[in-house]
């Protein structure tokens, strides 16, 4: 079945069950003023201001925790990566990935009836002027698999490796919601990864509720992808981060069909080019490049992942694309720079040629990044060749060129990131150090990074006393046991006052345990505990 022949078919599908089901909705909606959210309005946030934080009074306020339930949905944990947009009647629409393993939490069933356990997208309906949450739901109805078939099997989700009974999408991590109409899409796309072994890049195309397959963006343990400028309107290009040691930065270069042809094709999905950074001066790793301010000039150098020629033979899947460990190799060969474990990487709002992407360390694997990095990602497209420069904004090791005592004082362990409107760069911590709060006795935080200076302050951190009622933390005093996960500017979404920065977040409380998360202990099938919650900056004088 062609990818437009399996989305006729899917919206065929879909407005069936939407048929069949119109009654249950009114009801739900007759019924729903006692139910319509179980979560509490007065909810203890899992994050808080820190004290000192860099001029600015910020609050944080729980929208939602895992427990509760929101209409008839009860949305699992391990809340992830945060796409938003505004919708037209008053509410916020946002987009939140859970990083579940194949084989666990609840099974929930797609429009055809298709049952799957595993990673999924959860969609919030938040009220713009209330800032609660109105409503929840899975975000979409159907999936389309990477050979452009409607997913009816779960085998055509899980690829059969090593998977059985309803396994499906395997641990969906960070997340970037472009808009239709930058950077040459056309779609309003919500793209997230499988951060597993092979996996897979997806994009929901928000309109039409369907989450498609990516394989021309390669296999990887996918982190995100941010959009860039390529200059050339019949071209897009995303810069991708791949979550494993030893991984170069990816760059995307996809063609664009017309706007009339199938959504991977009309977005330049379906088509491309997967490149991978060189240095200009031969640096192989963070062992020779490192240090706050440090700058490396260099080039994308494209990679030959695709030989359907070579479909089914070692390296290579059955329609001839590279396995992950064959595009590491292909990476390593053309002497691309090896990243101490990429995590999040987030586009510049005020330059399309420019981004930002961490790594989070890899200790005595590589002992000059052990407490991680910041790095911005200066594009440049010509003829015949794209350019990069990468420049270290912020290095753990070195405490951001002395600007702490300690590397444990300043910023350990970046994860996700996003580049905000105003200028600076927001990063959250997720232990990866063993030596993680050892000195500071300070647990995970959000900081803000100036992003032409590299100054750090910690704005905000995790507060493991904001344990659920029902709920138990079984590792209560292990500093970094819980983490700070996605985080998004909605400042604008949201109509702000002026100065006031506001953004989402997602914790993962990955130590809770409790009847409220499907079981009195693991396996739940609700996973585990966390929070979708607000964090709002207000200006004060200095």
């Amino acid at each position: 079945m062609t990818e437009t022949a399996a989305r006729t078919h899917l919206v065929n599908i879909v407005f069936g069950y939407r048929q069949a089901i119109g009654l249950t909705a009114i009801l739900v909606f007759a019924f729903g003023a006692c139910a319509r959210q179980h979560a509490r309005p007065a909810l203890r946030a899992m994050i808080v201001p820190a004290a000192g934080a860099g001029g600015h009074a910020w609050s944080t306020r729980a929208l939602f925790t895992v427990g509760d339930v929101v209409g008839e949905y009860a949305p699992p944990g391990l809340l992830d990566g945060i796409g938003a947009l505004a919708t037209e009647n008053g509410t916020l629409r946002v987009l939140v990935t859970h990083e579940i393993a194949a084989g666990q939490g609840y099974a929930y069933a797609l429009a055809n009836g298709t049952r799957l356990t595993g990673a999924r997208i959860t969609e919030f309906d938040v009220a713009r002027r209330t800032r609660t949450v109105r409503a929840a739901a899975l975000a979409y109805d159907g999936i389309v698999d990477r050979k452009g078939h409607v997913v009816t099997r779960p085998v055509q989700v899980n690829e059969g490796r090593g998977h059985s009974g309803t396994d499906g999408l395997n641990r969906l991590c960070s997340a970037v919601l472009v808009h239709a109409g930058t950077n040459g899409l056309r779609d309003d796309i919500l793209f997230t990864g499988e951060e597993g072994s092979e996996g897979t890049l997806y994009a929901l195309d928000v309109s039409t509720r369907t989450l498609h397959a990516v394989p021309a963006a390669g296999r990887a343990q996918f982190e995100n992808v941010a959009p860039v400028e390529t200059g050339d309107t019949t071209t897009v290009a995303f810069l991708m981060s791949d979550d494993n040691n030893d991984t170069p930065l990816y760059l995307y270069v996809g063609r664009r069909g017309r706007v009339d042809a199938g959504f991977l094709e009309r977005n330049g999905l379906a088509s491309g080019d997967l490149y991978a950074w060189v240095s200009d001066s031969g640096e192989r790793n963070a062992d020779t490049f490192h240090g706050t301010g440090q700058s490396r000039a260099g080039y994308f150098t494209r990679l030959p992942v695709f030989q359907p020629a070579r479909a089914g033979q070692a390296g290579y899947d059955d329609a001839g694309w590279a396995t992950m460990k064959t595009q590491h190799e292909l990476a390593r060969r053309a002497g691309a720079y090896a990243l101490a474990r990429p995590e999040d990487i987030a586009p510049n709002p005020s330059d399309p040629l420019s981004a930002v992407f961490v790594t989070t360390g890899s200790g005595t694997r590589h002992p000059a990044d052990t407490w991680g990095t910041v790095t911005r990602v200066d594009m440049g497209f010509t003829p015949g060749k794209i350019l990069a420069s990468l420049t270290i904004v912020y290095d753990g090791d070195d405490s951001g060129a002395g600007q702490f005592m300690h590397p444990d004082a300043g910023l350990r362990s970046p994860d996700n990131v996003v580049w905000s409107s105003d200028g600076d760069i927001y990063v959250q911590e997720d232990r990866a150090t063993p030596a993680f709060g050892s000195v500071s006795g300070r647990e995970a935080s959000i900081w803000r990074i100036d992003s032409s200076r590299g100054s750090a302050v910690r704005v905000a951190q995790i507060d493991r006393a904001a344990v659920p009622a029902g709920q138990t933390d079984t590792l209560a005093t292990e500093i970094g046991a819980w983490e700070s996960s996605g985080i998004v500017d909605v400042t604008d979404l949201f109509g702000a006052m002026p100065g006031q920065r506001i953004f989402l977040a997602t914790v993962q409380a990955h130590t809770l345990v409790g009847p409220a998360l499907g079981g009195a202990g693991q396996p739940q099938d609700r996973v585990e505990g966390g929070q979708l919650l607000m964090l709002l900056a207000r200006p004060v004088p200095r």
